[in-house]
């Protein structure tokens, strides 16, 4: 028993785990040698026409690979969708993570700024399949980056997340300047502070009245048992979830209406610019339901309909369509779908052959 359970949780971990991929170098740049390190969701390889959504994670060499381990595990559980993640490294976080100031050795985020649009996005852009849909993580310092970058170019990324951002900087001149989005698509952005007090937690606590004042949307979460150092951790996975909140379609929302299964993640994928359908289970369980728990002949063929358009090559489908044929009295059509599930379920070898055949008998009984 052991060895099984040990045996199914590598597969699992091996079913979610990122796929590290090349590090982009940028050596002659403004900013000195700057790497980028590609981290691919588990899907990659397997799905060759699916974009992805990508983050830039800001201190990537720190946040690069808990960010990707995250994402990949809520993404295997259709709480989010997958995504690339781009760590960058090498980045001189006084000078390049912070707005202009009179401090010679700091103030330079215009330029990586410029290095971002200009060099970085593109580059990305043109070696993985990307969606079209940015997003970036910064802390501290980086924190206090995305917080510029969304005062002075918002276009650069539909969605910011700032973890106890460094707002104290150059005497709080970036909350000062806060102004009304110059875009009509509004982006997503997310604040978080830890256990912090004094000057950061001040200054937080200003620059999110300022948003306020100006009519930026965010969303919050406070961390009392983080530090500073934490936060980042606990935080990305609490803003991935803000964010993609109605990705996961509830069950009863399925049950009361099936169709929404799939203009569900058709709307998903024009907001997010991905090509996904949501798991099998999701449909499967709620047409299972409909069946056995309510017996809703009308809607079980609607629900059923809906499992095997989405999924016309499961064995799960077709059972769906034939239980609701059964359910309806069509024991006849419903020996057609039943033969099907059984066939395809000796094509794949699935270990639920046996059950399908049960079926498949029971129906032969009934005519």
């Amino acid at each position: 028993m052991k060895a099984k359970f040990i045996g199914f949780a590598l597969l699992f971990i091996t079913l979610i785990a990122p796929v590290y991929g090349e590090v982009l170098e940028f050596p002659a740049t403004k900013l000195g040698k700057v790497t980028a390190e590609i981290i691919l969701p588990p899907s990659y390889q397997v799905n060759d026409e699916t974009p992805y959504p990508v983050i830039y994670v800001l201190d990537g060499q720190q946040h690069g690979k808990h960010t990707a381990t995250n994402s990949a595990f809520l993404a295997s559980t259709d709480v989010m969708p997958e995504l690339i993640v781009v760590a960058l490294n090498g980045i001189d976080r006084n000078r390049y993570f912070t707005t202009p100031s009179k401090n010679n050795n700091a103030g330079e985020a215009p330029v990586l700024l410029e290095f971002i649009h200009q060099t970085l996005i593109p580059k990305v852009n043109k070696n993985y399949k990307t969606s079209g849909f940015n997003m970036v993580a910064g802390h501290s310092l980086g924190g206090l980056f995305a917080a510029y970058v969304l005062q002075t170019r918002p276009e650069t990324f539909n969605a910011y997340y700032l973890f106890s951002p460094a707002m104290w900087w150059n005497n709080e001149s970036l909350t000062a300047k806060v102004k009304p989005l110059s875009i009509e698509k509004k982006p997503f952005v997310y604040l978080s502070i830890a256990n912090e007090t004094g000057r950061m937690k001040t200054t937080y606590t200003n620059y999110k009245s300022a948003l306020r004042k100006q009519g930026i949307s965010f969303e919050e979460a406070n961390f009392p048992n983080d530090d500073h150092m934490t936060i980042p951790l606990n935080a990305q996975i609490s803003a991935f979830r803000a964010q993609f909140h109605n990705w996961l379609l509830p069950f009863t929302y399925i049950v009361n209406d099936p169709n929404l299964f799939s203009s569900h993640y058709k709307k998903l994928n024009a907001i997010y610019g991905t090509n996904v359908k949501g798991q099998e289970f999701e449909i499967g369980q709620p047409v299972q339901h409909i069946i056995t728990q309510l017996k809703d002949k009308k809607k079980a063929l609607v629900a059923s309909d809906v499992h095997l358009a989405e999924f016309p090559k499961s064995q799960w489908a077709y059972k769906s369509k034939a239980d609701a044929f059964a359910l309806n009295g069509n024991f006849k059509e419903a020996m057609v779908y039943m033969k099907k599930a059984v066939s395809i379920a000796k094509k794949t070898k699935s270990d639920y052959l046996p059950e399908i055949e049960e079926a498949l008998a029971d129906l032969k009984s009934k005519l």
